[in-house]
């Protein structure tokens, strides 16, 4: 096949890192060829679930410690929000594009949900299509 001819499935595993923010942002320079296509899927640990607070070098001792995390936590969720929100803007006109939010307890869950959706895309039937 002809270098111009090739096309490309790209596929992003979103989990609320700042890495994860760039990795967009390169994917999105890749995608522009009208033959890619992007799939996003952002993995949201639910509130109270297993490793929600994480901090190895906390053994639960230091109150102020988990609350400096949350803190910061917070925030970056709040970055994370906002560029996702931007992203989707961005991108809602584009068919080669897609958005899932997948609610997740473990890590367990996780490799399940990117398990199903190899092959399929992205998962089609659960886009987002609240852009």
């Amino acid at each position: 096949m002809a270098a111009g001819k090739v096309s490309h499935n790209i596929v992003v595993l979103f989990f609320d890192r700042l890495d994860d923010r760039d990795a967009i942002s390169y994917t999105i320079r890749m995608s522009k060829s009208p033959r890619n296509t992007l799939n996003v899927t952002r993995f949201i640990l639910r509130p109270g679930s297993i490793g929600q607070t994480t901090n190895p070098s906390n053994d639960g001792n230091d109150p102020q410690g988990i609350l400096a995390l949350q803190i910061i936590k917070k925030k970056e969720n709040k970055i994370d929000d906002k560029y996702i929100k931007e992203f989707k803007m961005t991108n809602a006109s584009d068919e080669s594009f897609s958005y899932i939010e997948k609610v997740v307890n473990n890590g367990v869950e996780t490799v399940e949900t990117t398990t199903a959706c190899e092959g399929r895309g992205g998962g089609d039937e659960d886009k987002r299509k609240d852009m």
